[in-house]
């Protein structure tokens, strides 16, 4: 089987009945490693999310629980 997208969605409980999503799609390109393009892929959405409702927080441990 051959991945051609990635897709990754993280939801961050923001307290008082609220949450943040973010989703973003990936392509694969020929002869990219798909593990790693996933990494980052989730790298990028936690941070950015992080970033944007958390900006106090060092790293990702110290996110909100899914």
């Amino acid at each position: 089987m051959k991945i051609t997208t990635i897709t990754y969605r993280r939801v961050a409980n923001l307290g008082n009945y609220q949450s943040a999503t973010l989703e973003k799609t990936v392509q694969i390109q020929d002869g990219e490693d798909e593990e790693e393009a996933t990494r980052l892929l989730m790298d990028n959405v936690s941070e950015q999310l992080r970033d944007y409702h958390f900006p106090k927080l060092k790293d990702d441990d110290d996110l909100p629980p899914y």
